[in-house]
């Protein structure tokens, strides 16, 4: 009986364990990330080829420290119907945290009052533009939090975080590798 109450005991202690720890490393996380923020006008940029598409193009460039340690890839994606602003921040070689924020536009900007009247559609009005963030954490290669747009953290047990953890992953080292050719 005594074994069974000490399993129990364990059982319901571990959920607890692993919020405390998974806390403990994103407050660590949000520290690197404010850290590099501040050391930014410190970091050494160089634009590269991110060898990725867009309707429109893509910039890429890689911040290093001093040491030459990559701290930071920053990309804009741009597209007719809108742009994406990703952030990749690293420690220690390592992905730590990944900021997306995505601004659609109502319409093509080259849609402006006279094409849209000739099409029947609203114009270009970058004041609809909706933007929308996503944060996603990262520990030893593992998505450990997502937020999404609204803060809300999304569930691990949900297929979309394993599948968004995994192609962020992969951008990262995608994005690395011709950050470290480039250079």
């Amino acid at each position: 009986m005594k074994r069974f109450i000490l399993i129990l005991a364990l059982g319901l202690m571990l959920p607890s364990t692993y919020a405390v720890s998974t806390e403990a490393l994103i407050t660590e996380i949000r520290q690197h990330y404010h850290s590099i923020h501040q050391q930014r006008p410190k970091l050494k940029g160089k634009e590269f080829d991110a060898g990725l598409q867009a309707t429109e193009g893509v910039e890429a460039k890689a911040f290093r420290d001093a040491k030459g340690e990559l701290k930071l890839i920053k990309t804009i994606a741009y597209g007719e119907m809108g742009k994406t602003f990703s952030e990749y921040y690293f420690q220690s070689q390592q992905l730590i945290f990944v900021l997306t924020s995505t601004h659609r536009y109502n319409a093509p900007m080259y849609v402006d009052e006279k094409a849209a009247k000739e099409l029947g559609v609203a114009p270009f009005d970058p004041k609809k533009t909706v933007v929308t963030e996503d944060r996603y954490y990262f520990n030893q290669g593992q998505l450990i939090r997502w937020l999404d747009n609204k803060k809300r953290s999304i569930a691990p047990t949900q297929p979309a975080f394993v599948t968004q953890g995994k192609a962020m992953l992969q951008m990262s080292q995608h994005l690395v590798s011709k950050a470290q050719a480039a250079q």
